[in-house]
């Protein structure tokens, strides 16, 4: 069994200045990788089995399959061949870590900082063709990101579930941090999904960016105590520097689209008449639904309707409101027949604009 030295120094009988041995320096390892330098000159080693980096590497399993070079050729360190590469030194330990460390990669769902921590394991995974490496990452990813109208209605549901936490807890917390920090954070999302190719998670992660005001920056909303408050509030923020010229054109047009559905969502809803309709020939006791249908689109016109169109310039969220109308079922006073027709109604509506968002990537 492999056990990681630590007495770093004594492994490094003949270290010299510009040489930093990194954690993953196991004294039985039959291979040294050296990193790239930083920017004070130093590199760092990693010695490591050649077993391990042939099993889940195509790239490497090919140059250990190479005749070995002459002796007056190979470069060695500490009593083994050693390889120089061009990775830094966080992206090979943040790599190998996940290669020996089985929790390496169990990172909680949901975690905002996921799509940093990961960009670096992905990035060599794709360089060295570590294909289960890879599929790994873009699992944990795709794990906080619905792509599915289905997967949608359930992570509305846990999003629901801790709105409410934070609401009744006196500081606005979830398990001991603010909303912002508990959720999937979409910039970050986006930059590593086009960066890697996993878009399967980027309809709806342009949804998300979409709801959130630009003004709404990351990392000045950590900065400023005031801002911070309104994190604490509820406010929902971005990593809106990682993103390019390309996305954010993407954003806008997204955007665009999703008021357009809001003002098609309130001529659908906010209209007594138009809600009426839809009852014609399907019930079996019209003049009673018809009559409970009053209060009913009163409701949604003066709360839900009225707050969607408030807010609709800032952050348009068509599918969210659709959903607010479903929750106000108990108080329909319809017949069953008639609430399957608005019931249906709506989750149409949803499923049009889900389509709309996952059209905007066919490659997924």
């Amino acid at each position: 069994m492999c056990t990681m030295s630590r007495d770093f120094e004594s492994l490094l009988p003949d270290a010299t200045p510009d040489l930093l041995q990194s954690g993953l320096y196991f004294p039985d390892g039959n291979i040294v990788l050296r990193s790239a330098e930083n920017v004070q000159g130093v590199a760092t080693l990693f010695r490591v089995h050649k077993g391990v980096l042939a099993l889940n590497s195509a790239v490497f399993a090919g140059m250990f399959s190479l005749p070995a070079a002459a002796p007056d050729v190979q470069e060695v360190y500490d009593g083994v061949p050693l390889v120089t590469l061009t990775d830094s030194a966080a992206d090979l330990e943040a790599l190998l870590r996940a290669l020996y460390d089985p929790g390496a990669l169990s990172l909680p769902r949901l975690n905002p900082n996921n799509p940093l921590k990961l960009t670096p394991v992905i990035s060599l995974a794709n360089k060295y063709q570590m294909d289960a490496t890879r599929k790994r990452v873009v699992e944990i990813l795709q794990d906080s990101w619905p792509s599915t109208f289905n997967d949608w209605l359930r992570y509305r549901s846990e999003m629901s579930i801790m709105r409410e936490v934070s609401s009744r807890s006196p500081d606005h917390l979830v398990n001991g941090q603010v909303l912002d920090d508990s959720t999937p954070e979409p910039a970050s999302a986006i930059r590593i999904a086009e960066d890697f190719d996993v878009p399967s998670i980027l309809p709806y992660a342009y949804y998300r960016l979409a709801v959130i005001p630009v003004g709404h920056d990351w990392d000045k909303y950590r900065a400023d105590e005031a801002l911070r408050i309104r994190l604490e509030n509820g406010a929902r923020t971005a990593r809106w520097r990682l993103l390019q010229p390309r996305e954010l054109m993407i954003i806008m047009s997204t955007k665009e689209r999703l008021i357009c559905e809001l003002r098609t969502i309130k001529r659908a809803f906010a209209d007594y008449n138009a809600v009426c309709t839809r009852f014609a020939g399907r019930c079996s006791q019209v003049a009673k639904c018809v009559e409970s249908a009053g209060p009913m689109v009163n409701l949604w016109k003066h709360t839900i309707l009225h707050d969607m169109l408030y807010t609709a310039a800032k952050h348009p969220n068509p599918l969210d409101t659709l959903e607010q109308l479903v929750e106000t079922k108990p108080s329909w006073g319809l017949c069953d027949t008639c609430s399957m027709v608005i019931l249906r109604d709506i989750r149409r509506r949803q499923e049009e604009i889900w389509a709309f968002l996952s059209g905007m990537f066919p490659g997924q």
